[in-house]
């Protein structure tokens, strides 16, 4: 994930699932990010992830599901953001509402990282499948450009450069 932040500079970071930080640290780490957003649905981990960034203003951990808690997060947004996908919670996967909710914010130059490739099509995910995401993407920009990093297990979705 640290490696893959320096690709994207955006002036927000946004990401669903905080679990211990990890990624919100590589985020961080990178300096890049004015802002930075985690949503996280279990309470014990958004205490530990609270206090873990306590010394750090620029990052704001946000309680709840984030098929519901995204859109509050999306009203604070004012320019391109890079997420980081990777929600989800006893078999419960919002992805395709995590990026219903991006296709509804007026900025469609997002870049949006899929972790967990590996698990789609699985019940991990809900059965959801790699085309059912491709399809939510090109929904939100038709020209996003897919890739994969880190062996194919995460999917990238980036804006093209003709918009």
């Amino acid at each position: 994930m640290r490696q893959l932040n320096f690709h994207f500079p955006n002036k927000y970071y946004i990401e669903t699932g905080l679990l211990h930080g990890d990624s919100l640290q590589a985020a961080l780490d990178t300096g890049l990010y004015s802002q930075l957003f985690s949503i996280e649905i279990d309470s014990k981990l958004v205490d530990l992830g609270r206090k873990r960034f306590a010394d750090h203003p620029q990052v704001k951990i946000v309680e709840g599901d984030s098929s519901q808690t995204l859109p509050s997060v999306l009203a604070q947004i004012n320019a391109p953001a890079t997420f980081w996908l990777d929600g989800h919670f006893r078999g419960s996967c919002p992805v395709l509402s995590e990026l219903e909710h991006i296709r509804n914010h007026p900025i469609k130059t997002h870049t949006i990282l899929i972790d967990d490739m590996h698990s789609f099509g699985t019940s991990f995910h809900n059965f959801i499948r790699i085309e059912d995401l491709i399809q939510s993407l090109a929904k939100i920009n038709p020209h996003y450009q897919i890739s994969y990093e880190e062996s194919g297990n995460i999917m990238v979705a980036s804006p093209s450069l003709n918009i």
